[in-house]
């Protein structure tokens, strides 16, 4: 199973927001690329 979520952040644009608090509902680490 996945450990890590990798994030373009500067591609993501106005779907920071979005995609941040999907994340906040897993157990992923977030990586900021």
């Amino acid at each position: 199973m996945a450990k890590f979520a990798l994030l373009d952040w500067k591609g993501l644009g106005s779907q920071k927001q979005k995609v941040l608090e999907l994340l906040k509902t897993t157990d992923l680490e977030v990586i900021k690329l």
